[in-house]
């Protein structure tokens, strides 16, 4: 009887204090809404200590506004959270400080003091983000206070509840990810490095640069750093120079565009003026660095780089610089990353919460792309082998009477060097290909481990996208014929039976009806279009995983066909376009030079032409 009227009183308890006081959070009701039952107060003397703070009057947060307050503020900001636990039963929760990149943060209650932040990470700190246990009792109600600064990085306010063991996985998840990435990273800058020694081209050299610079990047900004590095002087150096950690890859992506497009070559005036800008670079950054620059001027000599290489971008696109097209792709997927971390940073919009990981997503894009301007300079290497061989048939022809001797020897050396570029390409498509198939075996290893439906199904595409190119290596390495045509056959069926064997579809017949040759320019295009067909087919035209799909390639006067039909559900007439039909259209009209038809009937048929 006496232990009923105890639970009374202290649900009348609650209850007044939930009406007449702050607003209580129920602890048994995860929530990620924290800010909005929270209250501010900002201390713009920084004396205001836990003992005075209690007395002032703070504010309810209005979430409306994004709870930034930008780089380096120069004033205190606390935050009062109240809990209660309604349950009969100890509750401990995980309270998440959702920013790794804020300096002190000290969280108050009953007489305890608990510090975190770059600048006072505790020793057993095992997690990317500050993490705080709230333990009540049954009944129990606390109230917590945060004392926040952060003097040289950004502020931003974000606070998040979670049950023990959703946090941990998710945590966990968070980090294998990571992992993944940077160990991809790490493949990508040495699979580059070795086509740098082969072709002894400084572009690959200078990407490799700018892969690892970007790489140290998101080691410091996505929190992973502080596993490793906890102690507060090491911690505050390294904050210090955050704008040279900044200006690293930004450097070398600037030097890797104008090598890239040889830009000293083709436009002398303009390369005068960014190496001057270039020369003096390194020397902005280390004044901003030595003077401790926190405002606005630690970032515009990088943005000012930014621009001078998007305007040579464009200028070479505008000249018709072919490799400038896929360095302009390359170039927008790095601005969107650089923005989207710039929004975040700044607390104005974090797309992360709607598409995780989507920085590290696009630089497997972007490595992606840089995978198929190396396929473009193969290309290269084929068309001077070419016309090495149409310069040895128009001497011999033209000097074999008066100069024989001579011919004879010239044709030896010649012959010689001939079968070196051709060793030299059959050794590079090898490479490339056993590279392709590490990265393919590291994405095929992270999908097993990923249990989120949407994140596997991408890194499928992505497998079966890299694939499509491998192939296309081992083609030509394979072969020892002459490799300006190849027959399509047996690299169409490897590309379906790898896509029938990552989507589990063996049950789909695909029948083959090839007539013509392709081009070695054309085998690449060709064999990533018939990957994203067929796969769109497996996925969206069977319902019962069954059905027929054919293959037919030929050629009509002076076309070339290209025909993909299924006896599916058709190809819904207001179907929004997905990233693989952008790509698909991309690939006929930019490189193919062609157009694709769709028609409905009994199905889907898909009619590619090119000249």
């Amino acid at each position: 009887m006496h232990k009923k009227i105890k639970y009374i009183l202290i649900f009348i308890l609650t209850l007044s204090s939930s009406i007449f006081a702050d607003k209580l959070i129920d602890i048994n009701k995860t929530t990620n809404d924290l800010i909005s039952s929270s209250y501010i107060y900002i201390d713009n003397t920084n004396n205001e200590t836990i003992d005075t703070i209690k007395n002032k009057e703070f504010k309810r947060i209005d979430i409306s506004k994004p709870k930034s307050f930008g780089y380096s503020p120069n004033f205190t900001v606390w935050i009062k959270i109240a809990f209660i636990n309604t349950s009969d039963e100890v509750q401990k929760k995980i309270l998440q400080y959702e920013n790794s990149l804020t300096t002190h943060i000290n969280l108050y209650y009953d007489d305890k003091v608990i510090h975190e932040g770059l600048f006072q990470i505790s020793s057993d700190r095992k997690t990317l983000e500050p993490i705080f246990e709230i333990n009540l009792r049954a009944k129990e109600h606390k109230t917590y206070y945060f004392q926040l600064s952060s003097k040289i990085t950004t502020l931003i306010v974000d606070l998040k509840l979670y049950d023990l063991k959703k946090f941990y996985e998710q945590e966990v998840r968070r980090q294998n990810i990571l992992v993944f990435f940077f160990t991809a990273m790490f493949i990508l800058a040495a699979y580059n490095l070795v086509i740098y020694f082969i072709v002894k081209s400084e572009s690959y050299l200078f990407y490799v640069f700018y892969i690892l610079g970007i790489s140290l990047h998101q080691f410091f900004y996505t929190g992973y750093s502080t596993l490793f590095i906890q102690d507060p002087s090491t911690v505050e150096f390294i904050i210090k120079a955050a704008s040279l950690i900044v200006a690293i890859p930004i450097f070398f992506f600037s030097i890797f565009t104008i090598s890239f497009t040889n830009t000293k070559e083709n436009h002398p005036k303009l390369y005068k003026y960014l190496r001057i800008y270039l020369f003096l670079y390194p020397f902005i950054i280390g004044i901003i660095v030595y003077l401790q620059e926190q405002g606005w001027i630690r970032n515009i000599f990088s943005a000012i780089l930014l621009m001078l290489v998007l305007f040579l971008t464009l200028y070479s696109v505008a000249k018709k610089n072919r490799q400038s097209y896929f360095l302009l792709l390359g170039w927008i997927i790095f601005f969107g990353s650089m923005i989207s971390m710039y929004l975040a940073s700044a607390g104005l919009y974090n797309i992360y919460n709607d598409i995780p990981y989507l920085v590290e997503l696009f630089l497997v894009l972007e490595g992606l792309i840089f995978s198929i301007a190396l396929a473009d300079r193969i290309k290269i290497l084929e068309l001077e082998k070419n016309k090495v061989q149409l310069s040895l048939i128009k001497y011999q022809e033209n000097e074999t009477i008066r100069l024989k001797s001579m011919v004879d020897e010239k044709t030896e050396k010649l012959q010689s060097a001939l079968q070196d570029k051709e060793f030299l390409l059959k050794e590079l498509n090898h490479r490339v290909k056993n590279n392709m198939q590490t990265i393919i075996s590291l994405i095929r290893l992270q999908k097993d481990s990923i249990k989120d439906p949407k994140m596997s199904e991408m890194l499928i595409s992505i497998q079966n996208r890299l694939n499509a190119m491998s192939e296309v290596h081992q083609l030509l390495y394979s072969s020892n014929e002459d490799l300006s045509f190849i027959s399509p056959t047996e690299y169409f069926i490897s590309i379906v039976n790898g896509i029938k064997e990552t989507t589990y579809s063996e049950d789909i017949i695909v029948k083959y009806d090839i007539k013509s040759y392709l081009r070695t320019e054309e085998v690449l295009y060709c064999g990533l279009i018939i990957n994203e067909l067929v796969t769109n087919c497996i996925k969206h035209a069977f319902s019962l995983d069954e059905g027929q799909i054919f293959i037919k390639f030929y050629e009509d006067k002076d076309k070339k066909i290209l025909e993909v039909i299924d006896n599916g559900i058709g190809f819904p007439k207001y179907a929004k376009e997905s990233f693989g039909m952008d790509l698909i259209r991309s690939l006929i009209e930019i490189y193919l030079k062609g157009n694709i038809e769709i028609k409905n009937k009994n199905g889907t048929h898909i009619t590619i032409t090119w000249n």
